[in-house]
Formats: C-alpha cells, sequence, structure tokens
C-alpha cells in the first residue's frame, strides 16, 4: 500500500514509511494498492486429460472453470485436498471470492477436482434398504441400509451376482473397497441362507448345504438306500416341484432357497408286481417312487366282481395305493419290491332258512375276512352260524356269533345258509294228586322234535285223561306231539271223574241235578227255561279244571222257551264223540249216554229228553215226552276201527217217526235205519251223531195211527 498526501490524491508523491511532515498544517493521506496476482495449478484427480497452470490477479473476477474429462464420473467442483469428499467451490466460481492465502501476493495455489459418480444397489429380492448410493472418487463408499430378506442372510454388496466380483460393502454396510465406480455401475447383494436335505429313508449323504443366492448349487453328497435308486433332491417329496440335484448332485438350479428350507430325496423305486387276484386284462407291475403319487396303471377285470382298487394284503386288508379307478389312493411309502393285491367284491344271498330279522345280504370281499352282519333269529332254535349247504353242512362262513370263520374264496352267486340248532327246554310235570307214577318231576325236550316217553301217572278214584298244556286243558300233549313252546314249560296231568252239574233258576222252574261220569272237551250244555223263566247259575262238584262261559238269548216277542247257553271246557277218556252240536249229553248211573235229540222241522231247536215225564225241566213248551236214545259205553281208546258201537233209539213221540242215523257233517248219508243201529268206531269215532226224525202227517184212513205211516 502506498501513501500520498494531497487531498486528491494523484499518486505522485509517495511519501514512503520514512517521509517527514513537511506540513503545518491538518493534511489527509491518501492510500493506493496493487491487487495480487497469484498462480493457479490445476489437479484433475484421475481425470483423462489436463488443464494448464492460470495465473490470476485478484479482483479481476476470473471464473474458474474446469476441462478435465473423466468417463462415467460427474464433475462435482474444486477442492483444495485430493481427499476432499465434498467439494470446496463450484465448476466456475469467481476465484476473488477463494479465501485460502488471499494476503499472500505471488503464491501459488493448487485446485483439485473432485469426482462423483452413483451406483445401483441390487437388493436380489431383498427390501428395505438402500437402492443406491452417490459417492466421491476414490474415498471409502458412502454410507448405505443393508436391505432385509426373510430366511437369508446378508452378506454384502458384490461386482456380481452371488457374491462375485470385487466387495464394496461388508454385512454390516461398511465400505470395504474405495469408490472407483462410473455412473451406473450395479452393485448385487450377497444372500446365504442354510438349506436341509431330507434323505426319505436313504443314509451316508449331506444333511444341509449352506448356498449363495443366484449361484448354483454348493457341492454336497448323495445319500444311499439299499434297493432304490437315487434321484436327486426336490422341493416336494417324490419328486415333486424343482429339482435342485439331480441323482449325480449336480446342482440343476440356481439356488434361491431361504434357510429352513427342505429339499427331498427322490427315490424310485423297483418293480412292483400288481396281483390281479384271478382278475385279468389289467397292468401287471408299476414302478412307484417315494412318497410320490402312484404311476398310472390299468386295471383289472373279473366277471360277476367289481373291482376296489389295489392293496399291501390280499382282500383289500393293509394299505391301500389305488382306487377302484386306478388312480392314485396314497403316496408311495413301502420298501421296493413288494406286491399289491386286487381287492375283488360281490353281493351273495344270505339264506335264513326259516329265521327272520338278520342281514339278508352281504358283500364279500375276495380273500379276505366274512363282513360283519346280523344274525337272524327262529323261535325256539339257536342260531349256529351260516354254511355253503343247509342244515349246517359244507363250508361255515360265519360262526354263531356271525363271526368271520374264514375268508371269502367262493365264485360269485353263492348263497350261504343258515344253521339252527334246536333249543333244549324244561318239561315240568304237573301230576295234579297223582298217587303213583309221579316220580319223574321235569325231563328236556328240544324244539320242534317229540315230546316222546311221558309218565303215565294214576289217580285213586278216577281215569288218567292225558297231558295238557294248559291247565284248564286245551291242548293235549302226546307222546308224538313236536314240541313248539320255546321256553321252560308245565305240563298237566287231567283226570276224569264224577262230578254233579247243578242248574238253577226261579224257585219254580229251572233246577236240573245231574252226574256225569266223564269231562267233555268243549260240551255244550244247553238249557231251555219256559216261558217267564231264567237260569241264575250253573256249578260242577267234584271237579278241579274247567271253564264256564254263559250266554243268554232273549226273545221276548217269542211264545216259545228262551235259551241259556253254558260252555264247559271238558274232557272224556271214554267217549271219542264230538258233542259240541249235540245239546244236553250226560252219562247216567248205568254208563249209558242220552243223547238229546234234534227235531229238523221245528222253528226251534226241541229236545227229545230219556226221562218220558215231566219230571226233567229245562225243554220247550209244548213237547212231549218219551222214548230214548242212548251209547252203550264203550273205552274208545283200546278199541279198533273194526270193533262195533251199538245207537239205540225208542221213540214215541206223537207226530214223529224215526227215520235214521245220520253223521251231522253229511247229512245227506244215513248211516242206519235201524232205531238199534251198530255201527262201526271207526264210523262214529270223534264224530257227531245225529237221530233225524220226520212230522208224521195225519191219515184218517190209518185212524190217525201215528205210529203207523
Amino acid at each position: 500500500v502506498l501513501w500520498y498526501d494531497g487531498p486528491v490524491p494523484d499518486f505522485s508523491g509517495n511519501i514512503g514509511d520514512s517521509k517527514y511532515v513537511t506540513y503545518g498544517y491538518n493534511h489527509n493521506l491518501t492510500a493506493q494498492y496493487t491487487a495480487n496476482t497469484y498462480t493457479i495449478v490445476f489437479k484433475g484427480n484421475g481425470a483423462t486429460n489436463t488443464m494448464a497452470n492460470k495465473s490470476v490477479t485478484f479482483g479481476t473476477g476470473t471464473k474458474i472453470t474446469s476441462s478435465f474429462v473423466l468417463s462415467g464420473f460427474d464433475f462435482a467442483g474444486w477442492a483444495t485436498s485430493a481427499s476432499a469428499r465434498e467439494p470446496q467451490y463450484a465448476n466456475g466460481f469467481n476465484f476473488d471470492t477463494f479465501s485460502a492465502g488471499a494476503n499472500n501476493n505471488g503464491a501459488t495455489f493448487t485446485l483439485y477436482a473432485i469426482w462423483k459418480s452413483t451406483l445401483n444397489l441390487d437388493q436380489q429380492g431383498g427390501s428395505g434398504g438402500t437402492t443406491s448410493v452417490t459417492g466421491t472418487r476414490n474415498l471409502s463408499m458412502n454410507s448405505a441400509t443393508a436391505p432385509t430378506r426373510t430366511g437369508w442372510t446378508f452378506g454384502g454388496y458384490y461386482t456380481q451376482e452371488g457374491g462375485k466380483g470385487t466387495q464394496y460393502y461388508s454385512s454390516s454396510m461398511a465400505s470395504t473397497h474405495l469408490h472407483d465406480l462410473g455412473n451406473g455401475t450395479t452393485l448385487y447383494a450377497f444372500w446365504q441362507s442354510t438349506v436341509n436335505l431330507d434323505q426319505q429313508g436313504g443314509s451316508g449323504g449331506t444333511t444341509s448345504i449352506s448356498g449363495i443366492y443366484n449361484l448354483p448349487m454348493p457341492t454336497a453328497y448323495a445319500p444311499a438306500r439299499n434297493g432304490y435308486t437315487f434321484d436327486g433332491y426336490w422341493t416336494g417329496r417324490g419328486g415333486s416341484g424343482t429339482q435342485y440335484y439331480n441323482g449325480d448332485m449336480i446342482s440343476t438350479h440356481t439356488y434361491d432357497l431361504a434357510s429352513g428350507t427342505t429339499l427331498y430325496a427322490k427315490w424310485t423305486c423297483g418293480t412292483v408286481v400288481l396281483d390281479q387276484q384271478g382278475g385279468t386284462g389289467g397292468s401287471a407291475n408299476v414302478v412307484p417312487v417315494y412318497n410320490a403319487p402312484m404311476p398310472t396303471a390299468i386295471a383289472p377285470i373279473r366277471t360277476g366282481w367289481t373291482f376296489g382298487g389295489y392293496y399291501t394284503q390280499e382282500g383289500g386288508r393293509g394299505t391301500q395305493y389305488y382306487t377302484a379307478s386306478m388312480t392314485s389312493a396314497k403316496d408311495w411309502t413301502e420298501t421296493t419290491n413288494i406286491t399289491l393285491y386286487a381287492k375283488w367284491t360281490t353281493t351273495i344271498a344270505l339264506n335264513m332258512d326259516g329265521g327272520s330279522g338278520g342281514t339278508s345280504s352281504i358283500v364279500v370281499t375276495y380273500n379276505a375276512p366274512m363282513p360283519t352282519a346280523t344274525a337272524p333269529t327262529r323261535t325256539g332254535y339257536t342260531f349256529g352260524g351260516y354254511y355253503t349247504e343247509s342244515n349246517g353242512n359244507g363250508t361255515r362262513f360265519y360262526t354263531e356269533k356271525m363271526e368271520s370263520a374264514q375268508d371269502w374264496n367262493l365264485a360269485v352267486n353263492t348263497s350261504l345258509y343258515a344253521k339252527w340248532v334246536a333249543r333244549q327246554y324244561v318239561v315240568t310235570f304237573e301230576y295234579n294228586g297223582a298217587t303213583e307214577g309221579n316220580e319223574i318231576e321235569s325231563k328236556n325236550v328240544s324244539f320242534g322234535n317229540f315230546y316222546s316217553d311221558l309218565p303215565s301217572p294214576s289217580k285213586a278214584g278216577s281215569s288218567f285223561a292225558g297231558w295238557y298244556l294248559e291247565s284248564t286243558f286245551q291242548t293235549p300233549i302226546t307222546s308224538t306231539t313236536v314240541v313248539s313252546t320255546a321256553s321252560d314249560h308245565t305240563i298237566y296231568a287231567k283226570w276224569s271223574t264224577w262230578l254233579i252239574l247243578h242248574v238253577s233258576g226261579t224257585s219254580n222252574s229251572v233246577s236240573s241235578i245231574s252226574e256225569i261220569n266223564a269231562l267233555y272237551t268243549n260240551a255244550t250244555v244247553d238249557i231251555y227255561p219256559a216261558t217267564g223263566q231264567y237260569v241264575s247259575s250253573i256249578s260242577f262238584d267234584n271237579v278241579n279244571y274247567y271253564t264256564i262261559s254263559y250266554t243268554e238269548y232273549t226273545f221276548a216277542n217269542l211264545s216259545f222257551a228262551l235259551k241259556a247257553s253254558y260252555y264247559a271246557s271238558i274232557y272224556s277218556n271214554i267217549l271219542g264223540l264230538d258233542f259240541e252240536h249235540i245239546f244236553r249229553n250226560y252219562f247216567d248211573n248205568n254208563e249209558a249216554i242220552h243223547v238229546y235229540l234234534v227235531m229238523q222241522d221245528t222253528p226251534y231247536e226241541r229236545l227229545i229228553t230219556s226221562s218220558g215225564g215231566t219230571s226233567v225241566q229245562g225243554v220247550a213248551v209244548g213237547a212231549t215226552f218219551g222214548g230214548t236214545a242212548y251209547i252203550s259205553g264203550y273205552d274208545y281208546d283200546n278199541m279198533s276201527d273194526e270193533d262195533t258201537v251199538t245207537l239205540v233209539a225208542k221213540v214215541t213221540q206223537n207226530d214223529y217217526r224215526f227215520v235214521g242215523w245220520f253223521a251231522a257233517d253229511n247229512m245227506g248219508l244215513c248211516l242206519s235205519t235201524e232205531i238199534s243201529a251198530t255201527l262201526k268206531k271207526s264210523i262214529v269215532y270223534e264224530r257227531q251223531i245225529i237221530a233225524k226224525f220226520e212230522k208224521i202227517e195225519s191219515n184218517p184212513n190209518m185212524n190217525d195211527d201215528m205210529n203207523n205211516p
């Protein structure tokens, strides 16, 4: 700086530092400046060209503009240090703003070009991190954030995929290399993961691997399995999904599997035989893959049978591998070299042979146990199983508990037959007061068979009348009677005895006491009171077993008698005639049967009694009495069919004459016209016999003699 005196400097008189003051008054000094000059050296800092040094005078507004060139990089500005990360001065800046050494005239300054480039960060399937980074050439990589990827471990950024080339970022995103890559260069994320190798029953090989994304599969060793051929590792069982190793453990796919992923060994089984079990026309064998669906195959056929698939055991037992339509029923998990068996079913009938309520037909499986079914029931019999023939003959296929007796192995259209075993029951004997022959208390009998030997008891004053199923003596039981009661039961001894029949009515009408020397089965006792009279009761003496029913017929507008019928269940071992429709039958003390005969042409049934007088009550009004009709007593049980029976009828009935003896079941057949008729037992035994009378018309020429027609 130079100083000059005078109010107006003309810069002609420099007083200098040692100038003496020559003015005797106040005065001004004026400073005069000279601009500094500098030399600027330009460093391209990697540029492919150079720039000449430049002399610059301060205050002249000189622009500092770069002419450097560096391919792939952007010129970012100037810095006074080659290691500056950011420029201090922009390109084309005014040197007058340069502050370093501004008062050092003639100084030399160096300016360095600052280069930047932007790089792409390919996350290789990751997410969430920095996707691009802008850095300064030849300095450490700028800060950036790492991506994340489920199942993978980040290993930094590299110039090539799969961790190849040069690493620029570590796994923690620390710089591992100077920024020397041009704009648009891509760095690739490096991912690693650990994958399990499921050997699927094999052994001896590698069990896990650590792979790098987008690189071939790492070296590993194959497992071994007896009887199977190894066919590589796959993402799905049984060779399904994507293959990553072949059978020689050579990579067949780039590594793109997350940690925890499992690859499955594929094993090709040996030949599996398909046993058609009597069928024809289907596939003979297949080659399945372990843990894979069954391969395509053709079903067999068999006439009369329905195909049900293939199983590991005969008869549809074990594990099913093919359905009836030959689709895969499950993935193959068996050992090699086994046989699969066809399942065949058909429907057969179960013949219950008199039983009821059980299963009537079943679906059987060839070479399999018999299916579940219910047994029939049959009164009096125990079920004994099902056989191929009736009565328990042939081969048994069901037990008495309807459990399978053996596997089904017969042809179609076969029937099985129920076996029945007659049940045994205990028959207890009720002797009803027998005094001898009553030692046997009970015996066993078989349902459907004869009662066979029965006791023959005796009783003082009575005649044994046989065994009966009921205590009321309805159903007789003999040694040839078939057992039809399906339970333990009692049969009852019946005895014939004298009994007294009492019939009572009003005090002046019906009163009858008759002795009967036997009990008649289902006999009917009909009493005909006179008009205005009635029957009030009927009773028996000296009998233990009988039943009585009572019916009264009232015809108020009729002039003849009312009828009351009493039915007594009684039995005779002496006479076998059926007296159900012969009225008022009884034995007299002489053991002769008195038969009340039926008059055929009266408007109501008249009874001709044997007494012949008015002492017998209970007959119709207007009836006259006389004559007898009787059958001599016989022991019918001990008679042969050719032995004879005598019937006697003596009639003095006015206006009627005897026509003959007729069978009630065929009134057109006259057995005899004799009043005293002798007939074979075979004709009259257990048969209703009627003495028929006809009315005699008046004949003046015969003096109205009614007995001389």
